[in-house]
């Protein structure tokens, strides 16, 4: 094997029914199990029940196959994450002190470099935007053999079901506020409409309020298509569209237009993409698994315009705040002290009796 490429290599969803229900992996893994990940990342997305913390082993992995080697990710009973990776006699525990009691979907991104000899365990708290990380010393390297039991939750490996997604890649890969609009999906700007992957910073686009907004900066990242980024794809006509787009199932979208302010008291709020399936012009978009996703950053967090429907631009709160934190994100080239301050979210969240409200009146 050549130059290795860096990206992602195997990513798997899981459910209840199915063990996993879907999964991808690079297929030139299967030549070069022995090969070592002197660098990589881990990322499992995790759904807790009415923001209970369950202590479990999320991920747990044992091999003696050639010597022994254990992985395990661990919800611990105080709310904290932690990482545990043995290869022999060596060991290697990294642990991230509790995000909060009520966080109800979080994300774990364990990456390691060999080189650098430091890793980095971060868990997000997705609907709240809070980051909690802690550094770690001397982290080990990994086979692509055991990447790939971690990842697909093969025999060796157990998945808590808990758990939504798992992903491994040889990169390391940036945490936080991300992508979530495919490419080719078309926003409208002063100009017209035009595809997200041909926005450049300075470019003004149209958003909900009526005035032009100038793009400070796009954030860019192949992600897998599973978990929190499973790709959603909404069809013209429905909702308003003139052509049919590509979202990551937790971006917020105003599904209902004019109809949620006699639903609801109000015509700014917004859907998670992923809770239209099953509704007219919504159903999961299975083209391939890696997924080229951009998201545009604002000045002030607003909703623009994707192909006729209302959608929310990046939001990022405080996180220039955070310097030491923004060095992980893709907001590393940027810089903090460039970072606009997103004092609150401009469009309103439904609330889940709300959301029922307007699916229905989606399907009468």
């Amino acid at each position: 094997m050549g130059r290795q490429e860096l990206g992602w290599l195997v990513a798997s969803e899981f459910s209840e029914y199915a063990h996993p229900a879907r999964s991808w992996s690079n297929g030139r893994l299967s030549d070069h199990a022995d090969r070592i990940l002197a660098q990589g990342t881990i990322v499992a997305e995790v759904k807790l029940r009415n923001g209970i913390v369950r202590p479990s082993r999320l991920v747990s992995y044992e091999s003696t196959e050639g010597w022994f080697r254990r992985f395990i990710l661990f919800l611990n009973p105080d709310g904290s994450v932690s990482v545990e990776h043995r290869q022999g006699g060596t060991r290697a525990y990294v642990r991230v002190s509790s995000i909060g009691i009520m966080a109800r979907r979080i994300r774990i991104t364990y990456s390691w470099s060999g080189p650098a000899r430091n890793g980095l365990l971060t868990v997000e708290d997705v609907d709240n935007g809070t980051i909690r990380q802690a550094l770690q010393n001397a982290p080990l390297p990994m086979q692509i053999r055991d990447a790939r039991a971690i990842a697909s939750g093969r025999a060796s490996c157990r998945i808590d079901p808990a758990v939504l997604a798992v992903s491994v890649s040889n990169a390391i890969q940036r945490i936080g506020p991300g992508p979530a609009i495919a490419a080719g999906t078309k926003v409208k700007t002063a100009t017209g409409f035009k595809p997200v992957e041909r926005i450049r910073p300075g470019d003004l686009v149209a958003t909900q309020s009526g005035a032009l907004a100038p793009v400070r900066w796009i954030v860019s990242d192949p992600l897998p298509g599973v978990g929190f980024n499973a790709p959603i794809r909404l069809r013209a006509p429905y909702y308003g569209l003139q052509s049919s787009i590509t979202v990551a199932s937790t971006h917020m979208v105003q599904a209902a237009g004019t109809e949620t302010e006699h639903l609801v008291g109000r015509n700014n709020s917004l859907i998670e993409a992923g809770y239209l399936i099953g509704h007219p012009g919504a159903e999961r978009d299975r083209e391939g698994w890696v997924i080229p996703y951009f998201q545009l950053l604002l000045d002030r967090h607003a909703c623009i315009n994707l192909a006729g429907i209302w959608a929310e631009s990046l939001f990022i709160g405080n996180l220039r705040r955070a310097e030491e934190l923004v060095v992980s994100t893709h907001f590393a080239e940027f810089g903090a002290a460039e970072l606009p301050f997103h004092r609150q979210p401009v469009c309103v969240p439904l609330a889940d009796y709300e959301k029922l409200s307007v699916l229905d009146a989606l399907t009468a």
